[in-house]
């Protein structure tokens, strides 16, 4: 009995070591699919000194192609090739520090929709945005601001402010 008590805590110890000393915070993005028209794509991992581990992965029709470490120690940089022949299922990226290991699961989904369903780019998708300084003076009285590097209009500098506001939209 305790034997079986022994490597049941060696287990769990194991298990907490690998999977609750996860240094990866965010994933992005956080999942992908096959069967894509480009077939590359960056993922952008952050986590606590995630550059100091080495990466490693092997999945059907997947190839690591780079990993790009910057200056800030908390990114890394994945650039990954999924061909045609890559299946839907999840794959694991290995990270290995010394002797400290985890594995993060990582889902290729199946594409369920038809591309020709897909709606497409529209006003539906737009922000206008309004720049009132380039439309007409409507109100001279808000033309200074205290405090404003810029405090005076002067149309005749094409970068500097022109005095147009909401009213001189109007």
């Amino acid at each position: 009995m305790n034997k079986i008590l022994l490597l049941f805590v060696l287990c769990l110890s194991s298990y907490v070591n690998c999977y609750a000393t996860t240094p990866i915070k965010i994933i992005q993005p956080e999942s992908w699919w096959v069967g894509m028209k480009n077939t590359e794509l960056q993922i952008v991992i952050y986590g606590d000194k995630i550059s100091d581990w080495k990466m490693e992965m092997n999945y059907a029709g997947v190839s690591l192609k780079q990993i790009v470490r910057t200056s800030n120690p908390n990114y890394i940089f994945l650039y990954l090739n999924i061909d045609a022949s890559a299946k839907a299922g999840v794959m694991n990226l290995q990270f290995t520090n010394g002797k400290q290991k985890f594995t993060q699961p990582y889902e290729l989904k199946i594409r369920t929709r038809n591309p020709n369903e897909i709606k497409g780019f529209d006003e539906s998708d737009l922000i206008y945005m309004l720049m009132p300084d380039r439309f007409s003076n409507g109100n001279e009285s808000n033309d200074v601001v205290a405090g404003m590097l810029e405090s005076k209009v002067d149309r005749s500098n094409p970068g500097g402010r022109h005095g147009g506001d909401l009213q001189g939209v109007i």
